[in-house]
C-alpha cells in the first residue's frame, strides 16, 4: 500500500527558523501515567533534605488527589522552592525522543520593552510538541504487529500519523494523544521538517482527531474510500 505521501521529510533551509511547525526536535517527552507520584519532603526545609536524602515519593491514585484530607494540593507552603499551599511536585517519567511540532504560538506585537520583559517572565516561550514513536528498528524488527502498522498508514487509528523510513529516520508514527507543551530551552533542533505535502495532510488528520471530521476536500477522505472499495479497512 503506497499511501498518498511520496515523500515525508526536508531539510529546512539555513536562512529559515529551525523551530517552525512541523520541524522536528530532540525533547524531554513525557510519558502518560495512570499513577501520580507526589514528591513529599521530609521537613519544611527542602532545600537541606536534598542533601540528606529526605524526599520520597509516594504513589497517589487518582482519586486521591481530590480528596482535600490526604493534603496533596492543601497544605503548608515550602518557600524555599516556592511551593504554594494549592501546588504539589509530582514524578514524571521522561525519554528523549524526537517531536514534530504542532504549534509556535503567535508573536506579541504592540507592547514595549519593559512590557514584553514582564510578559516573557509570566508567559515564557514554549511549543506544542507531538511525540514521534518508532514502529521497528534493527534491534526490534517487529516491535508491533504488521497488521498494525498497515492500520496507522491506512488513517485507521486517529491518534497516530504515519511516518515512512526516509532520509535516514525509522518507520514511526506522530502520536496526538501525547500532544503536550515544551519550553522553547528543552528543544534541540533536528534541521528536518514536513515536507509542505505531508504538512497538508498531517493538519487534515490532526484535525480528524481534535475535532472528529476532515476538512472539506481532504486528500485522507478520498483514500479511505479507495481503501474501503478494495476491502482494506
Amino acid at each position: 500500500m503506497e499511501g498518498i505521501l511520496q515523500s515525508f521529510y526536508e531539510a529546512i533551509p539555513e536562512n529559515e527558523p529551525l523551530l517552525g511547525r512541523g520541524a522536528f526536535a530532540w525533547a524531554p517527552s513525557a510519558f502518560l501515567q495512570e499513577q501520580f507520584l507526589q514528591v513529599e519532603f521530609g521537613s519544611a526545609n527542602p532545600a537541606v533534605d536534598f542533601g540528606k536524602g529526605y524526599i520520597t515519593l509516594h504513589p497517589r491514585a487518582a482519586e486521591e488527589c481530590h480528596d482535600p484530607k490526604l493534603g496533596i494540593f492543601h497544605h503548608n507552603p515550602v518557600h524555599e522552592i516556592h511551593l504554594r499551599a494549592n501546588e504539589a511536585y509530582a514524578a514524571l517519567r521522561y525519554k528523549r525522543r524526537l517531536v514534530v511540532v504542532i504549534s509556535v504560538g503567535t508573536e506579541l506585537m504592540g507592547l514595549g520593552e519593559r512590557a514584553m520583559r514582564r510578559v516573557k517572565q509570566r508567559f515564557p516561550d514554549c511549543y506544542l510538541c507531538a511525540p514521534i514513536y518508532t514502529l521497528s528498528s534493527e534491534a526490534e524488527p517487529h516491535r508491533y504487529p504488521a497488521s498494525f502498522i498497515e492500520r496507522v498508514k491506512a488513517y485507521g487509528l486517529p491518534m497516530t500519523f504515519y511516518l515512512a523510513a526516509e532520509r535516514g529516520q525509522r518507520e514511526a508514527c506522530v502520536r496526538f494523544d501525547r500532544i503536550q507543551a515544551i519550553a522553547k530551552d528543552f528543544l534541540r533542533p533536528h534541521k528536518l521538517r514536513l515536507t509542505m505535502g505531508c504538512q497538508k495532510v498531517f493538519d487534515d488528520w490532526l484535525n480528524h482527531y481534535l475535532y472528529g471530521a476532515l476538512p472539506a476536500g481532504s486528500e485522507i477522505g478520498d483514500y479511505q474510500r479507495l481503501l474501503a472499495e478494495q476491502g482494506i479497512n
